[in-house]
C-alpha cells in the first residue's frame, strides 16, 4: 500500500469510528454488526462492482422484508457503512 493511500485508509477509518462511537453515544440500544461478503472461488476472478452492489442491495433488502422465507434481520437499521475498494 503507498504511502498516500495508507494515510486515506486511516483517515476513513479513524471517521468510521468516529461515526460508529456517535451512533452508540446517541442510541444507546444500539447493537453494530460487521458482515463481510465474499464469493465463491469459481466466481471471484469474475465478479465485478455491479454485481457487488447488486448483491450488497440484495441483502439489504432480504433485511427489510418480512416473510416466512426471510426473516426480518432488524427493526430499524440506521445506517450502513460500506467499504468497497
Amino acid at each position: 500500500m503507498e504511502r498516500r493511500e495508507s494515510k486515506k485508509y486511516t483517515q476513513r477509518l479513524d471517521s468510521t469510528k468516529v461515526y460508529v462511537d456517535g451512533l452508540q453515544e446517541r442510541y444507546s440500544k444500539i447493537n453494530c454488526v460487521r458482515v463481510d461478503l465474499g464469493y465463491a472461488k469459481e466466481f471471484s476472478g469474475t465478479v465485478t462492482i455491479e454485481d457487488v452492489n447488486k448483491d450488497f442491495q440484495k441483502m439489504l433488502n432480504n433485511c427489510q422484508v418480512q416473510s416466512k422465507n426471510v426473516p426480518k434481520c432488524s427493526r430499524k437499521m440506521y445506517h450502513f457503512v460500506t467499504p468497497i475498494c
